[in-house]
């Protein structure tokens, strides 16, 4: 029944767009599209004169033509407009756009924009007469990349992302569209970049007593151990972890007092398929096409408790597991030379959690999050992101180890502390922020690694940054970072920093949008390299780049 209200709900708010759009069409706006129409016309009694004059202006049996609910003769089939859906169980199905229960129904639109572009500079051993010695390029070839343990996430990059609810206060449905390629700018579009319709879920708020449950049903994902106060964090990675796919999430809220609540959480999710024999496998961010993979599950549970006050507080506990343990499509993936696909083991991934954060206040915000990793064949597994790896052969190239198949343990930590001082020096006089101020950051991830692959047993991985900014004016800010990068402590020939001056323009203090000029530069040991699936030899490593990035959030 859960997995039913999935293809309907999405159905359902298909139907309402495309009523809408043909509405906006040029539609004839006098007709009647469904009984919510018939509901909303109660027009006086007609006298008998009047009733025969318009007999005679207009045919009797004209048909609206439009969906069900309101209908003078039978047509010969379905309207356009009517949304190509089952019924539900039972004949529950509604006329769409039939009359809904006196709660305010509202439409939503929200969602972040933005742009990159990132200039590689080089240089010709030898030029030419109609060569120039120094070279520019897009996209610079450098260790960055998203999720990646050697990303800084310095050099941002695109991303487009937008939502659409409609709902009331019962239940909400939610649709998310997102890229990060525009493709107006691309010479060519990356499979996977292009997220159509990348979540499509609705949730249910439903009060029982003095507990308040959400519910989350459909195509969706949940994120736990974030650092950042609206995000995961400067390193833009997870600690605890991400699942994604079909599935629902039950949420509830107990008040324990007028300060203290209390939170429990659990859920579930599938996958919607996966990729037929015959499909040649393919390097891809979600990595769902290789027949050889099993089907994947994902059960995760947390508990919390959140103080309200002058310093918001928030701990909270989470489980996680990631397992698959199917029988079809068992055929060895040439690629994989130490897990034999045609006789695979089901893989499993326990992963355990804590976190605490301290929210927007004048002490700043800070978070500190860890989690332990028991992972058995983890390149065999989908619909979990561990720490920016995608997908199970992510983790095992990057963080595991291929021998053994991804088998080992990882302890992960992070921490982040953000703080603006003009806020925290004049406390308790509340200060402007329609004003100058001077920020700081600090941020900190830390692995270690026990694994079955000798290459990657015993190895440690830590990263830390920080970051400067003055708010001077209303409309430009000056910001610089700096961080030091060590991805591996058996060749410490691999650590590189990273520098990275800004200038950042608004059109207002606290205006949404952001136009950011900088340049980066990395100064590599004689080992660096970037990770999969990006495997750039130091020689090719780009260590310079000019980025103008522009984003705009609503």
């Amino acid at each position: 029944m859960r997995r039913l209200l999935v293809p309907l709900a999405v159905g359902v708010l298909a139907a309402v767009a495309m009523s809408a759009a043909a509405r906006a069409q040029g539609v004839d706006p006098t007709a009647k599209d469904s009984l919510a129409d018939v509901a909303k016309e109660k027009p006086a009694e007609a006298k008998p004169a009047e009733a025969n004059a318009a007999d005679a202006k207009s045919p009797q049996n004209a048909p609206p033509g439009y969906l069900p609910g309101y209908r003078r003769a039978m047509g010969l089939g379905l309207s356009p407009y009517a949304p190509q859906t089952p019924g539900l169980p039972g004949g529950l199905t509604i006329p769409f756009s039939a009359p809904a229960p006196n709660d305010d129904w509202t439409f939503n639109f929200w969602g972040y924009m933005s742009a990159a572009l990132r200039v590689g500079r080089g240089e010709r051993p030898v030029a030419g007469t109609d060569q120039y010695e120094t070279t520019l390029h897009t996209y610079p070839r450098i260790v960055d990349a998203y999720g990646m343990f050697n990303g800084t996430n310095v050099p941002q990059g695109s991303w487009v992302d937008l939502t659409f609810e409609y709902g009331n206060n019962r239940v909400t449905s939610h649709v998310k569209i997102s890229t990060w390629k525009p493709t107006v700018g691309s010479d060519w579009t990356p499979l996977g970049s292009q997220n159509l319709f990348q979540e499509a879920y609705l949730s249910f708020k439903i009060p029982a007593g003095p507990v308040n449950f959400k519910w989350n049903v459909g195509a969706f994902q949940n994120t736990y151990g974030g650092l950042g106060q609206y995000d995961v964090g400067r390193y833009n990675a997870p600690i605890i972890g991400s699942p994604f796919g079909v599935g629902e999430t039950l949420t509830g809220q107990y008040d324990l007092d007028a300060r203290y609540t209390l939170f429990l959480e659990d859920g579930f999710m599938g996958r919607l398929g996966k990729t037929p024999v015959g499909a040649p496998p393919i390097v891809s961010i979600d990595g769902a096409f290789n027949s050889s993979l099993p089907s994947s599950w994902v059960h995760h549970a947390h508990a919390g408790i959140a103080r309200h006050g002058t310093v918001p507080l928030v701990l909270g506990l989470h489980y996680i597991l990631n397992w698959a343990q199917d029988e079809r499509d068992q055929q060895d993936d040439p690629r994989t030379s130490f897990v034999d696909e045609s006789n695979r083991p089901d893989p499993h991934m326990t992963v355990l959690g804590a976190d605490f954060r301290m929210i927007d206040n004048y002490l700043g915000n800070f978070a500190v999050a860890a989690s332990y990793v028991d992972a058995h064949y983890a390149t065999l597994l989908t619909g979990f992101n561990f720490f920016g790896a995608y997908n199970g052969e992510q983790m095992t190239k990057r963080f595991f180890g291929p021998q053994g198949g991804g088998t080992a343990k990882m302890l992960v930590t992070g921490i982040e502390y953000n703080v603006a001082w003009g806020r925290l020096l004049r406390y308790p006089v509340e200060l402007s922020p329609n004003g100058p101020d001077f920020f700081t950051s600090f941020f900190l991830d830390f692995g270690q690694v026990s694994s079955k692959d000798p290459d990657f047993d015993g190895r440690k991985m830590l990263k830390f940054g920080t970051e400067v900014t003055w708010r001077w004016l209303a409309w430009l800010a000056l910001s610089a970072r700096f961080d030091r990068v060590a991805p591996n402590s058996h060749d410490s020939k691999e650590t590189f920093y990273v520098v990275s001056p800004k200038l950042i323009f608004k059109s207002d203090w606290l205006s949404h949008e952001q136009v950011t000029l900088s340049y980066t530069r990395w100064m590599y040991g004689a080992d660096t390299h970037s990770e999969f699936p990006n495997d750039f030899t130091r020689g090719q490593l780009d260590e310079d780049m000019f980025a103008l990035t522009f984003g705009l959030w609503w």
